[in-house]
C-alpha cells in the first residue's frame, strides 16, 4: 500500500504540472482536489496497514484494532461531511471543506499512531530500524508539523500563507528523506516477543481473540465479595 501511495504522489505531480502550464484554472482546480481526496484515502489505508504490522504478534488485538480503525474512519468521514455542510458551501466549496476536514482528522490519527509506536515499540519488539517504524515516523512527523503550521496560519492570517506553503513542502521533503533512508537499508528480522504470562497484553489479546470468534468471556466475583449474611442465612 505504501508503494501505491508513492506512485500516486508521482502521478499527481506528472498530471498537475502540465495542467498548470497548459490547462485552464478550472481543470487544475478539479485535478488538484481529486488527487487530494485519493491521497487522503490512501493515507488512511496505509495507517490501518501500519497498525496491523505494529500489532502483528497479537492476532486478537490486531483484528480488534483494524475493526476499531474502520469504525473511527467512518465516523471521521461523517463528521467531516457534517462540518463541511455547516459552512453553507455549495458544489466545489462543499467538497473542498469535506476533503480538508478529512485531511485534518487523518493527520491527528497519524500523530496518535506515531505516539503509540514511540511509547510501545519496546514492549512490541519493534526495532527502530524496522520499515514500519520508519514509515510511521515519516507520516507522523509530517502530520504533526502540518498541524502546527495550520494552527499558526489560523492565528497569523493571510500574511503567513507564503511561509505555510514553504513549510508544507519542507516537512514533506523531510518525511520523504526518512522514507528513503529506511527503504535503502535492509529490514532486520523482528525478534520473537517474550512476555510473562501475567502480562496485560497477553490477557487483552486472549479476550480480543475470543471476541473475534464469537466466544463469550465470563467473569465471576471473588469469594470475599459474596454477601456473608446471605450465605449464613442459606445454611
Amino acid at each position: 500500500m505504501f508503494f501505491s501511495y508513492l506512485i500516486l504522489e508521482v502521478l499527481e505531480f506528472s498530471v498537475l504540472y502540465p495542467i498548470r502550464a497548459l490547462g485552464t484554472h478550472m481543470q487544475y482546480f478539479f485535478a488538484y482536489w481529486l488527487f487530494g481526496a485519493l491521497i487522503g484515502i490512501c493515507s488512511l489505508a496505509i495507517t490501518c496497514e501500519l497498525l496491523s504490522v505494529v500489532l502483528k504478534p497479537f492476532i486478537g488485538l490486531r483484528d480488534a484494532g483494524k475493526l476499531l480503525f474502520r469504525w473511527a474512519a467512518a465516523i471521521m468521514l461523517i463528521m467531516a461531511l457534517v462540518i463541511a455542510s455547516s459552512s453553507h458551501g455549495q458544489g466545489g466549496s462543499y467538497l473542498i471543506s469535506a476533503i480538508l476536514e478529512i485531511e485534518r482528522c487523518m493527520r491527528v490519527v497519524q500523530c496518535g499512531l506515531l505516539l503509540f509506536v514511540l511509547c510501545c515499540s519496546k514492549y512490541l519488539e519493534l526495532s527502530p530500524r524496522n520499515h514500519a517504524y520508519g514509515i510511521t515516523l515519516g507520516f507522523g512527523t509530517n502530520a504533526a508539523m502540518n498541524l502546527i503550521l495550520l494552527c499558526m496560519s489560523a492565528y497569523m492570517g493571510p500574511r503567513f500563507d507564503h511561509s505555510l506553503s514553504i513549510g508544507m513542502i519542507a516537512t514533506y521533503d523531510f518525511a520523504a528523506v526518512i522514507w528513503m533512508a529506511y527503504t535503502l537499508k535492509p529490514e532486520p528480522t523482528r525478534s520473537i516477543l517474550h512476555l510473562p504470562i501475567s502480562s496485560p497484553l497477553v490477557r487483552w489479546n486472549e479476550i480480543a481473540t475470543a471476541m473475534g470468534h464469537g466466544a463469550r468471556v465470563a467473569y465471576m466475583p471473588a469469594p470475599d465479595t459474596y454477601d456473608i449474611q446471605k450465605i449464613v442465612h442459606r445454611n
